[in-house]
């Protein structure tokens, strides 16, 4: 089973192309925003709703008149149902901006606008032969302030939804809605859309997630290196280093419940950008520099039990506010990649100048090779210290996890030593 969700509509015009698109790939579910042009809208509405502006009707109007020239357009004019429907929905926007007692009016005009929209590719899609039903996805409910859908909950409230609408082929869902802890309806962060997707997925228990549009842009730059397919750890790997591709709720979401997530080009919808699945063997898909680093290692002077002193050095890190980005420690010495100014990196010292010896070089870059890095590829780390032999390496970190091989080098050999991994076939 198939989830397709599109993470972004200019306007009424881009659900053509959806359906078109929904046709060819058969999915169960599709999830739909609502069109820029009518959020700007929506949000005038809701503003003048909130703060007692002049009426709304002017913004519902246009509101009106662009989903009745949309149904034109797509022939479904003569449809009285649905017209009927639109101005059913249009009406209880209608009465919850001019005052009606609800608790959250805001979000009953935004959910109201965002149904309507659902029911408007409902119709296009059963003008090329498909059954298609809206499903008010205010029925998931969030687990707690963090934006979490309760998926067992989901789970339950999908099948009876389901099983109430079986001559249904396909689900349209709008983008983000939910229910709040309140029981009122909310909608998650749109930055967490990737998420909400995944989310229905398991309510459905659906295998795979298609997102068509989601801009997936900050990869590492080392593009003869990049991989269009991830496991799901290594994209838990390039998403610590700081590159947003997928928020990693979604990844653990979609490891937990097996689901293989796709991104596809918006201009391109046949271009699939990344994929995160399963198990791949390719040995290098990316790698990572992060320059402007400091590299610091803390030698116990004895003066502190082994726990204690390591205990005493966390606790200078944080007081001072250095970013930890890698460590590797023993019972008497700690090694750190820091990104912390020169004044913290030297208050840092003075803080410790009674438990350890401290050793400090700027100007330090970390290396992240992320790919299938596992032990059981005999030789891959002689391979790559192999070819790197010529350049100094201050830190190695290796085997905490499988899928990222970490090295800490001077700024002025990274691109160099990128070069030379690129180069690596194994």
């Amino acid at each position: 089973m198939k989830i397709l969700k599109f993470d972004k509509a200019v306007n009424e015009a881009a659900f053509g192309r959806m359906a078109d698109l929904a046709q060819e790939s058969h999915p169960y579910v599709i999830v739909i925003p609502t069109p820029d042009n009518i959020e700007k809208l929506r949000q005038d509405i809701s503003v003048r709703v909130l703060r007692d502006y002049s009426p709304a009707d002017e913004a519902i109007d246009k509101i009106e008149d662009r989903i009745m020239a949309a149904t034109a357009a797509y022939g479904c004019a003569d449809d009285a149902g649905l017209c009927s429907h639109i101005k059913k929905r249009l009406a209880k926007v209608r009465l919850i901006a001019k005052g009606a007692d609800i608790s959250a009016p805001d979000r009953e005009i935004r959910r109201e606008l965002s149904l309507l929209t659902c029911d408007l590719m409902c119709a296009f899609l059963a003008r090329r032969g498909l059954r298609a039903k809206t499903l008010d996805t205010s029925m998931l409910m969030q687990v707690n302030q963090e934006d979490r859908i309760d998926i067992p909950y989901a789970r339950i409230a999908v099948r009876h939804h389901v099983n109430d609408n079986r001559d249904a082929e396909i689900f349209v869902a709008p983008s983000l809605l939910c229910r709040g802890l309140s029981e009122t309806p909310c909608f998650i962060d749109r930055r967490r859309s990737d998420y909400y997707a995944v989310a229905i997925a398991a309510a459905f228990n659906a295998d795979k997630v298609s997102i068509v549009g989601k801009p997936v842009t900050d990869m590492p730059s080392t593009s003869d290196c990049q991989s269009r397919t991830l496991t799901y750890e290594e994209a838990e790997n390039i998403v610590d280093t700081g590159s947003y591709i997928i928020y990693m709720d979604s990844i653990t979401l979609a490891c937990r419940r097996s689901i293989e997530l796709k991104f596809y080009d918006s201009s391109n919808p046949s271009n699939v950008v990344l994929t995160v699945g399963h198990h791949d063997d390719t040995p290098i898909k990316t790698i990572h520099i992060k320059n402007g680093l400091t590299f610091v290692r803390f030698t116990s002077l004895h003066q502190l039990p082994d726990f204690l002193f390591i205990g005493r050095v966390f606790k200078a890190i944080d007081r001072f506010k250095a970013d930890i980005v890698a460590m590797s420690s023993s019972a008497a010495s700690v090694a750190m990649m820091v990104s912390a100014s020169r004044d913290a990196i030297r208050l840092i010292q003075k803080d410790l100048s009674d438990v350890a010896e401290m050793v400090a070089d700027n100007g330090m870059a970390l290396v992240r090779i992320i790919g299938s890095t596992s032990w059981e590829r005999v030789h891959l780390e002689t391979v790559i210290m192999d070819s790197i032999r010529d350049f100094p390496v201050s830190f190695i970190s290796f085997g905490d996890t499988s899928q990222c091989f970490t090295l800490a080098v001077r700024t002025a050999d990274s691109q160099k030593i990128v070069e030379r991994l690129k180069a690596i076939k194994a």
